[in-house]
């Protein structure tokens, strides 16, 4: 057995299963050779071939003696260069994807209580259906915490790290008790949920509907902007029990929706509240509760539930208005009671009071919230330096070696900085297909990754949206690329790994990116690209106590097998492949219209980033030529974003325009005669 330490190894870092020593040969008495992988080398003397997939092996994926055949091992391949220092760092890099069975348990033991007896309080059928289809047993620990307070019926301020299980630390209170009432339709709404995204909105609706499974007199409903009004209106009228709704068409309906019955409303929760006043909606949150609080029947008392997975200055101003005498619930302490003194809110606890919520006159005196972020033990985190004229190809190459090492299984997020690039991206890897030979002389296409690709970004129309994350939701494998409109509240089941390919504006972002996978207690791993220039980034992460480790690709590109170009075989793979997607965009307009939009919308993004990152991502820093590269672009920046080069004395040269000759030129401007030239003939010798 020889098992070399190279590009293989670099495989083993992201998970790829080793081959059994005694493992048969799959190969043996078929007429073709196996498909190579992408990152397969192969002997100089032969061409690459594979199978086409119309002449697929007969024995399909679901027969079950095809099912049980081993997956064969890659190929071991040696270092590009004799004697490269390869081989200790991937060595390095091994221990990342490593995790003992003691460390799994040690991590369920940090979310989840080691006994059901949180959930004694709770309906029986409703603790059925939490275990019959959501596989839910035990409660975690912050639900554990809150349950208690929010069945006593107490304003609950509760902060706890993504991935802990916060919606169901309200739904199933606030259920349990509107349960307990025997609801009518026509009695109107109940329960109120705010959520910031379309996509959170749909997810506490899919949760909901399964607790309230064998409840046929409680209805729920979601309001949402970019769905029908005038159905919405219809539902409305008829009546909804729960209505979990965005802020701008909850606002919508109180204003002008008549029938829309809010006087006996009695829970109303803002979930993830950092991220409503990020997408700008205090003001609404603010007319909203006032509206209700107007409204309110004077023998109902409403309970206010305020998650968030942050504690800054707005969120506490937000408390002040919306909650009365509330419980603050912090996952990484005990629970402690509040108290509101007029506009200011404070905590009981003199320690809590000075470490997380000191007022003076509405305007609050500590550093912000965020020096240090809480993300899963069982997530590990990486990143990878690369030259940004190597950005894209750095991607496309660790996609493949994802998805063609774990087909079946492989579910991926790529954020991204604006929505121009999501659509870009996915467009371009849709489009850049490989055309590829067989051994019989037939030709088919590869496709670039070999999984399904998705899109999602605050652009899309409701439909599209929905339609698209639903479908990513559901499917075994798939890469989604997103902005960070996915990036809150989320629960996508089985993600293994978040690509940042873009670092995020804020380091809370950065937090709750990654917070998509490795959720509960399963594994993820989240890796983030950044240029030279943006190493300062790592140790700004670790001062906020993320423990990042770095990850070699560059080896990887070395190795990089595509289908080869004619006169350019004797090219480094890296450079086919930039030829091979700048060759594709320059052919195809409506690409090409993308990648330069994709471009100017990534250079104005980079200058967004806060005063405290300007000195890792400063506009100033960008090699305009380099950036053109990530985007697959060929030609100069200068000629994408229509700027000519001004001449140096510009008030002595007109000034040229792109369609100068189509333009009717001005009338030249001439001085009024004088009374000579008035009397003068033109007929005149003078």
């Amino acid at each position: 057995e020889t098992t070399a330490m190279s590009d293989d190894e670099m495989m083993l870092n992201f998970v790829v299963p080793n081959k059994p020593k005694d493992a048969p040969n799959t190969n043996a008495g078929t007429k073709r050779k196996q498909r190579p992988t992408p990152n397969e080398k192969l002997p100089d003397n032969k061409k690459r071939k594979s199978n086409p997939p119309k002449k697929q092996n007969p024995r399909s994926r679901s027969d079950p003696a095809s099912t049980n055949k081993p997956k064969p091992n890659l190929p071991s391949r040696t270092p590009s260069k004799p004697g490269s220092n390869v081989r200790g760092r991937l060595s390095k890099d091994l221990a990342l994807g490593q995790q003992s069975k003691q460390d799994i348990e040690e991590k369920t033991k940090e979310i989840f209580e080691e006994s059901s007896s949180g959930f004694e309080a709770i309906n029986q059928r409703m603790k059925d259906n939490l275990k019959q289809h959501l596989n839910i047993t035990r409660p975690t620990k912050v639900q554990l915490k809150s349950l208690p307070h929010i069945l006593a019926r107490e304003d609950v301020l509760m902060k706890s790290k993504t991935g802990s299980g916060k919606t169901l630390a309200y739904l199933l209170p606030c259920l349990h008790l509107l349960q307990e009432k025997r609801t009518k339709r026509s009695d109107g709404t109940y329960v109120i949920i705010i959520a910031p995204t379309r996509e959170l909105a749909l997810q506490i609706t899919e949760v909901a509907t399964v607790l309230l499974r064998q409840f046929p007199w409680i209805v729920f409903g979601s309001l949402m902007g970019g769905e029908s009004k005038k159905r919405e209106k219809s539902r409305i009228r008829k009546g909804l029990s729960v209505v979990v709704a965005t802020p701008g068409r909850l606002l919508d309906h109180l204003q002008n929706t008549a029938s829309f019955q809010v006087s006996l409303v009695e829970w109303m929760v803002l979930d993830e509240a950092d991220r409503l006043l990020d997408l700008g909606f205090e003001f609404a949150l603010k007319k909203i509760i006032s509206i209700l609080d107007e409204r309110k029947n004077d023998s109902v008392k409403r309970q206010n539930l305020l998650i968030s997975a942050t504690l800054e200055g707005r969120i506490k101003k937000l408390a002040s208005v919306s909650l009365r005498s509330p419980v603050f619930i912090n996952l990484a302490g005990d629970s402690v009671p509040v108290k509101v003194v007029g506009k200011h809110i404070s905590f009981e606890d003199e320690e809590e009071q000075q470490a997380i919520a000191k007022f003076e006159d509405g305007i609050e005196e500590l550093p912000e919230e965020d020096e240090n972020f809480q993300v899963p033990k069982h997530l590990l985190q990486s990143y990878t330096l690369v030259e940004t004229k190597q950005k894209l190809i750095s991607l496309v190459t660790f996609l493949r070696l994802q998805s063609f090492s774990s087909p079946d299984t492989c579910k991926i997020l790529v954020f991204v900085l604006t929505t121009d690039i999501v659509e870009f991206l996915y467009s371009l890897f849709q489009y850049a297909n490989f055309e590829n030979v067989d051994e019989d002389g037939d030709s088919f296409v590869e496709e670039m990754f070999g999984v399904p690709l998705f899109k999602l970004h605050g652009n899309m129309s409701q439909a599209h949206r929905t339609s698209m994350f639903t479908r990513y939701r559901a499917s075994n494998n798939g890469i989604l690329f997103c902005t960070d409109v996915a990036a809150r509240g989320l629960d996508v089941p089985d993600i293994k790994w978040i690509v940042q390919y873009d670092a995020p504006t804020e380091t809370k972002e950065y937090v709750h990116r990654i917070g998509r996978t490795a959720r509960f207690t399963g594994q993820g791993k989240s890796i983030i690209f950044l240029t030279s220039s943006e190493k300062g980034y790592v140790r700004h992460l670790a001062e906020h106590q993320l423990d990042v480790k770095e990850i070699h690709l560059e080896s990887l590109l070395n190795t990089l097998q595509i289908p080869n170009t004619p006169g350019k075989k004797r090219l480094p793979p890296q450079i086919r492949l930039q030829d091979f997607l700048e060759d594709k965009v320059t052919k195809n307009k409506k690409l090409f219209d993308m990648a330069s939009s994709a471009f100017r919308s990534y250079t104005r993004g980079y200058a967004t980033y806060p005063k405290g990152l300007k000195f890792i991502f400063h506009v100033k820093s960008l090699h305009l030529g380099h950036v053109a590269k990530m985007f697959a672009l060929a030609e100069p920046p200068s000629k994408l974003t229509n700027v000519k080069h001004m001449p140096k004395h510009p008030k002595k040269q007109r000034r040229l325009d792109v369609d100068d000759d189509e333009k009717p030129k001005p009338k030249k401007q001439t001085r009024p005669p004088t009374a000579q030239q008035r009397i003068m003939s033109e007929f005149s010798a003078g």
